[in-house]
């Protein structure tokens, strides 16, 4: 197995296909730095779902992966964007809450929407860390870290 400890990956985000291409990068780095398959598919998981939510809601972004060595090997996702990010974080990583509100059943038959709200909160049971910040000038940067 190849010794994937200093390989950064970028990649520029610009469609809902990047999801697909993203993720299974990001899975294999995930099993290449020692992660088993499970924890390499919930890596895969969490880095559809930022992709998605920024090529929905922001149009465009950069995803960057990075393996972290001592004290504590693990993965770095860190999505960003400037699209106009997220009034409430903790609330969006609740289950149910979509573009800026809980949704009602109302909301589930019929609406035309851009998400089920259930994302942020898939990323956050796949990772050890999650936070957010919206950096000077606008935008949004997530951090997700997951250790061995």
């Amino acid at each position: 197995m190849q010794d994937a400890s200093h390989i950064q990956k970028r990649f520029k985000i610009t469609q809902h296909e990047d999801a697909y291409w993203c993720s299974s990068q990001g899975k294999m780095l995930a099993l290449a730095l020692g992660f088993d398959d499970q924890a390499a598919a919930g890596v895969a998981i969490a880095i559809s779902e930022l992709v998605s939510n920024v090529v929905k809601f922001a149009g465009e972004g950069l995803l960057t992966l990075t393996p972290l060595g001592d004290p504590r090997p693990g993965l770095e996702i860190r999505m960003s964007d400037s699209g106009p990010g997220i009034e409430s974080f903790s609330d969006a990583l609740r289950d149910g809450f979509s573009e800026g509100r809980f949704l009602s059943d109302s909301d589930l038959v019929g609406a035309p929407r851009r998400g089920l709200g259930a994302g942020l909160g898939a990323v956050s049971r796949f990772m050890h860390e999650l936070n957010a910040h919206h950096p000077p000038g606008g935008g949004l940067v997530v951090v997700a870290r997951i250790y061995l």
